[in-house]
Protein backbone atom coordinates (compact mmCIF):
# COMPACT_ATOMS: atom_id res chain seq x y z
CA UNK A 1 0.00 0.00 0.00
CA UNK A 2 1.01 3.21 -0.83
CA UNK A 3 1.42 6.13 2.13
CA UNK A 4 0.59 9.46 1.59
CA UNK A 5 1.60 12.04 4.26
CA UNK A 6 -1.71 15.21 4.44
CA UNK A 7 -0.36 18.41 6.97
CA UNK A 8 -3.75 20.05 7.83
CA UNK A 9 -3.42 23.24 9.71
CA UNK A 10 -7.20 24.30 10.89
CA UNK A 11 -7.33 27.34 8.03
CA UNK A 12 -7.29 24.31 5.47
CA UNK A 13 -9.75 22.29 7.23
CA UNK A 14 -12.31 25.24 7.32
CA UNK A 15 -11.76 26.07 3.69
CA UNK A 16 -12.63 22.45 2.53
CA UNK A 17 -16.09 23.00 4.50
CA UNK A 18 -15.23 21.70 8.05
CA UNK A 19 -17.30 23.68 10.64
CA UNK A 20 -14.62 23.11 13.29
CA UNK A 21 -11.67 21.41 14.13
CA UNK A 22 -12.22 17.66 13.52
CA UNK A 23 -12.53 15.01 15.97
CA UNK A 24 -9.92 12.58 16.46
CA UNK A 25 -12.24 9.84 14.64
CA UNK A 26 -11.61 11.70 11.50
CA UNK A 27 -7.52 11.70 12.05
CA UNK A 28 -8.04 7.94 12.93
CA UNK A 29 -9.86 7.49 10.09
CA UNK A 30 -7.31 8.78 7.67
CA UNK A 31 -4.92 7.02 9.70
CA UNK A 32 -6.37 3.82 9.05
CA UNK A 33 -6.31 4.49 5.17
CA UNK A 34 -2.46 4.68 5.50
CA UNK A 35 -2.19 8.62 5.86
CA UNK A 36 0.23 9.81 8.10
CA UNK A 37 -1.64 13.10 9.64
CA UNK A 38 0.56 16.13 11.06
CA UNK A 39 -1.80 19.06 12.05
CA UNK A 40 -0.68 22.78 12.78
CA UNK A 41 -1.82 26.30 13.49
CA UNK A 42 -1.68 28.65 10.41
CA UNK A 43 1.09 30.80 12.82
CA UNK A 44 2.99 27.47 12.22
CA UNK A 45 2.31 27.11 8.33
CA UNK A 46 3.45 30.86 8.54
CA UNK A 47 6.89 30.32 10.15
CA UNK A 48 7.91 27.77 8.13
CA UNK A 49 6.92 29.55 4.98
CA UNK A 50 8.97 32.71 6.47
CA UNK A 51 12.25 29.91 6.96
CA UNK A 52 12.36 29.29 3.34
CA UNK A 53 11.79 32.68 2.24
CA UNK A 54 14.77 34.71 0.90
CA UNK A 55 16.67 36.28 3.49
CA UNK A 56 15.99 39.92 2.49
CA UNK A 57 12.39 38.89 3.11
CA UNK A 58 12.76 37.57 6.37
CA UNK A 59 14.26 40.31 7.33
CA UNK A 60 10.93 42.13 6.28
CA UNK A 61 8.63 39.99 8.01
CA UNK A 62 10.51 39.82 11.15
CA UNK A 63 11.06 43.58 11.32
CA UNK A 64 7.66 44.35 11.58
CA UNK A 65 7.05 41.81 13.94
CA UNK A 66 9.06 42.73 16.11
CA UNK A 67 8.75 46.84 15.56
CA UNK A 68 5.00 45.64 16.70
CA UNK A 69 5.98 44.00 19.58
CA UNK A 70 8.65 45.83 21.33
CA UNK A 71 6.72 49.35 20.09
CA UNK A 72 9.66 50.43 17.79
CA UNK A 73 8.80 52.34 14.67
CA UNK A 74 9.49 50.33 11.68
CA UNK A 75 11.13 53.81 9.68
CA UNK A 76 13.74 53.36 12.45
CA UNK A 77 14.38 49.54 12.57
CA UNK A 78 14.44 49.83 8.69
CA UNK A 79 16.99 52.50 8.72
CA UNK A 80 18.97 51.01 11.14
CA UNK A 81 18.63 47.91 9.64
CA UNK A 82 19.96 50.16 6.05
CA UNK A 83 22.69 51.77 7.61
CA UNK A 84 24.14 48.65 9.34
CA UNK A 85 24.56 46.16 6.36
CA UNK A 86 22.60 48.11 3.46
CA UNK A 87 19.74 46.28 3.50
CA UNK A 88 17.33 48.08 1.19
CA UNK A 89 13.74 46.07 1.29
CA UNK A 90 12.03 42.28 0.70
CA UNK A 91 12.80 42.37 -3.19
CA UNK A 92 16.38 42.74 -2.62
CA UNK A 93 17.13 38.89 -3.22
CA UNK A 94 20.87 38.94 -3.37
CA UNK A 95 21.16 40.46 0.52
CA UNK A 96 23.09 38.39 2.39
CA UNK A 97 22.38 38.86 6.31
CA UNK A 98 25.38 36.92 7.52
CA UNK A 99 28.36 39.67 7.35
CA UNK A 100 30.55 40.74 10.10
CA UNK A 101 31.85 44.33 10.71
CA UNK A 102 35.73 45.09 11.46
CA UNK A 103 34.43 45.70 14.84
CA UNK A 104 32.88 42.17 14.84
CA UNK A 105 29.25 42.66 15.13
CA UNK A 106 27.36 40.42 13.25
CA UNK A 107 24.32 39.34 11.12
CA UNK A 108 21.48 41.98 9.44
CA UNK A 109 21.29 43.81 12.95
CA UNK A 110 24.95 44.32 13.24
CA UNK A 111 25.14 43.40 16.84
CA UNK A 112 28.12 42.89 18.93
CA UNK A 113 27.83 39.56 20.39
CA UNK A 114 28.13 41.18 24.31
CA UNK A 115 25.36 42.95 23.47
CA UNK A 116 23.42 40.02 22.13
CA UNK A 117 24.34 38.33 25.05
CA UNK A 118 23.46 41.17 27.43
CA UNK A 119 20.03 41.57 25.63
CA UNK A 120 19.22 38.12 26.28
CA UNK A 121 20.18 37.95 29.75
CA UNK A 122 18.28 41.35 30.85
CA UNK A 123 14.84 40.11 28.92
CA UNK A 124 14.73 36.49 29.98
CA UNK A 125 10.95 36.78 29.29
CA UNK A 126 11.31 37.78 25.60
CA UNK A 127 13.90 34.71 24.57
CA UNK A 128 12.17 32.26 26.49
CA UNK A 129 14.31 28.70 26.51
CA UNK A 130 17.41 31.02 25.24
CA UNK A 131 20.75 31.66 27.42
CA UNK A 132 23.64 34.31 27.31
CA UNK A 133 25.44 30.94 26.78
CA UNK A 134 23.38 30.34 23.45
CA UNK A 135 24.37 33.23 21.61
CA UNK A 136 27.42 32.51 19.65
CA UNK A 137 28.36 34.38 16.36
CA UNK A 138 27.50 31.92 14.41
CA UNK A 139 23.74 32.57 15.66
CA UNK A 140 23.93 35.74 14.71
CA UNK A 141 24.78 35.29 11.54
CA UNK A 142 22.55 33.09 10.06
CA UNK A 143 19.41 32.92 12.38
CA UNK A 144 17.78 35.86 10.90
CA UNK A 145 14.62 35.79 13.12
CA UNK A 146 17.18 36.08 16.42
CA UNK A 147 19.18 38.67 15.32
CA UNK A 148 16.22 40.51 14.37
CA UNK A 149 14.92 40.31 17.47
CA UNK A 150 17.88 41.01 19.56
CA UNK A 151 18.64 43.81 17.49
CA UNK A 152 15.11 45.59 17.86
CA UNK A 153 14.83 44.96 21.17
CA UNK A 154 17.96 46.50 21.83
CA UNK A 155 16.25 49.83 20.14
CA UNK A 156 13.65 49.73 22.73
CA UNK A 157 15.90 49.18 25.45
CA UNK A 158 17.87 52.71 24.58
CA UNK A 159 14.83 54.39 23.73
CA UNK A 160 13.63 53.19 27.06
CA UNK A 161 16.76 54.91 28.54
CA UNK A 162 17.20 57.92 26.71
CA UNK A 163 13.32 58.70 25.58
CA UNK A 164 15.04 60.09 22.24
CA UNK A 165 14.94 57.65 18.97
CA UNK A 166 17.93 59.66 17.79
CA UNK A 167 20.14 58.98 20.49
CA UNK A 168 18.71 55.42 20.68
CA UNK A 169 19.93 55.30 16.87
CA UNK A 170 23.39 57.22 17.69
CA UNK A 171 24.08 55.17 21.24
CA UNK A 172 23.19 51.33 18.80
CA UNK A 173 25.96 52.78 16.57
CA UNK A 174 28.39 54.17 18.87
CA UNK A 175 28.61 52.77 22.44
CA UNK A 176 27.57 56.17 23.43
CA UNK A 177 24.37 58.22 24.12
CA UNK A 178 25.13 60.91 21.34
CA UNK A 179 23.67 62.25 17.83
CA UNK A 180 25.71 61.24 15.00
CA UNK A 181 25.47 61.49 11.00
CA UNK A 182 24.38 57.61 11.95
CA UNK A 183 21.37 58.62 14.14
CA UNK A 184 20.17 61.45 11.74
CA UNK A 185 19.99 58.90 9.25
CA UNK A 186 18.66 56.10 10.78
CA UNK A 187 15.62 58.35 11.88
CA UNK A 188 15.70 60.30 8.42
CA UNK A 189 12.46 58.56 7.37
CA UNK A 190 10.53 58.02 10.62
CA UNK A 191 10.98 62.04 10.87
CA UNK A 192 9.64 63.08 7.50
CA UNK A 193 6.79 60.32 8.32
CA UNK A 194 5.86 61.99 11.97
CA UNK A 195 5.56 65.21 10.36
CA UNK A 196 3.29 64.34 7.09
CA UNK A 197 0.72 62.89 9.45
Amino acid sequence: MRRITVILSLSMLLTMGYKSAPDSSFTTDLEARGIEVYEFSKEDALEHYIQLAPHSVQVYFYTKRYCKEFGVPQEVAFGVAKLETRYLGPDMFHYKPNQISTANAYGSYQILLSTAKYVVKIYPEVFPGITPGDITPDVLLNDVNLNSRIGIKYLNHLHIIYRSWIIACGFYNTGYPKINEYARNAVRFYNLVRRNV
